[in-house]
């Protein structure tokens, strides 16, 4: 594919999203024009169909999850149906899967339940739960923005936000069997690995891909050296940090001179 067409396509990828989001408004004179030109848009007609978003607190909403229904539903262009509903009786999974009915075949609820996680999701079922306990904090406005976030990647994973534009991949949006039987691959696209190798180092797990000795040195758990490249590697290493040394060294003794 040429570079003009490359170009091209990302243009039109920017533009369209660009309108789907609303942000850019057109002129009389430009909707006249695409009027003639494409008939104009048109909106899929509805169906009562939303996605619930259930308030299991048990306490009066203050704002946050009106807000996020209001805003998220404007962005995605969806409808979140916000109802409140009774606190969780026993496992909080159960009771966020129990709340998808005909008219909500997605649910995400926010319960408040001190021991649970922040978060739970059961993509296959279009379902999560965001639970605040966790979240809480002395700062109203780190709590909030904690509650949306975690909103956001609640819906994110309840409604396959997750899936890479290239198909072929376990993570494709799944929701029965049948669509899992559809599923070309058996394993993750190796574009998500950065993101698992990422998280493992956030969770002190080493992932065993191999490194530059060099690099294996600047993070101070390098092997001793079996080879004479190796141990160039060591003695030009330690030459940097006793120029280090020095500088520092030379850095307190001028702000103590001063003093």
């Amino acid at each position: 594919m040429s570079r003009r067409i490359i170009a091209a396509c990302c243009a039109a990828a920017l533009c369209g999203g660009a309108l789907a989001l609303g942000t850019t408004e057109k002129t009389p004179e430009q909707r006249r024009a695409e009027m003639e030109k494409f008939g104009g848009y048109v909106i899929r007609p509805g169906n009562g169909k939303s996605v619930l978003l259930a308030d299991m607190r048990g306490v009066e909403d203050d704002g946050l999850l009106q807000g996020f229904a209001k805003g998220g539903g404007a962005l995605l262009h969806l409808t979140f149906d916000l109802k409140a509903a009774g606190a969780p009786k026993g496992d909080v999974g159960v009771a966020a899967r129990s709340l998808k009915d005909a008219m909500h075949p997605a649910a995400i609820a926010v319960v408040d339940v001190p021991g649970s996680p922040a978060l739970g999701v059961y993509p296959e079922e279009a379902v999560a739960f965001v639970n605040v306990a966790p979240l809480k904090t002395d700062d109203a406005t780190r709590y909030r923005a904690r509650v949306q976030k975690e909103l956001w990647r609640a819906v994110g994973f309840a409604l396959g936000a997750y899936v890479l534009p290239r198909q072929g991949c376990v993570m494709e949006n799944v929701c029965s069997v049948d669509d899992l039987d559809k599923v070309p691959a058996r394993q993750l696209s190796p574009m998500r690995f950065m993101n698992v190798y990422r998280t493992v180092e956030k969770l002190g797990i080493p992932d065993g891909r191999e490194v530059p000795y060099v690099k294996a040195l600047r993070e101070g758990w390098a092997p001793a050296p079996t080879n004479d490249a190796q141990r160039a590697a060591v003695q030009k290493w330690e030459e940097v940090k006793a120029k280090r040394a020095e500088k520092e060294a030379a850095k307190h003794k001028a702000g103590g001179d001063a003093k």
